[in-house]
């Protein structure tokens, strides 16, 4: 009874100890940096006028990126990107959007998310007007 007892003990100490070791602790304990160069907040654009979005999003362990321009008024997604970042430590995006068929006053949301590997998630936000 007593090489049973100790048996088990030792048998459950080690799977304990095996299972501890083997968990991967979070890379990073700070969420993914989002820095926007262009356009800015507030910006107007007209038909005809090509919008540069460029910035930068830094981590220790990227996962996701998405890059959206969405329709305030009715949520209708414009422009979606998903660059690959997969385990990079930076990515630059340069992306260029035509503004076309505007007919009245578009508000219009540049929506930009980042995640890392450890599950935190970064996001900003500016709002541009679209013109006819």
């Amino acid at each position: 009874m007593k090489k049973h007892f100790l048996f088990t003990t030792l048998f459950l100490s080690l799977f304990v100890l095996i299972s501890l070791s083997s968990c991967e602790k979070d890379k990073t304990d700070k969420a993914p940096v989002i820095t926007l160069d262009s356009p800015s907040d507030g910006d107007e654009f007209a038909n005809g006028d090509e919008i540069s979005i460029e910035g930068k999003v830094t981590d220790e362990d990227l996962h996701e990126l998405k890059i959206e321009l969405v329709n305030a008024a009715t949520g209708a997604v414009l422009f979606s990107e998903e660059p690959t970042v997969h385990d990079m430590t930076a990515y630059d995006f340069h992306i260029h959007y035509d503004v076309e068929g505007i007919t009245e006053h578009t508000t219009v949301k540049l929506n930009i998310e980042v995640a890392d590997h450890s599950s935190h998630v970064s996001s900003k936000s500016i709002e541009l007007h679209f013109n006819p």
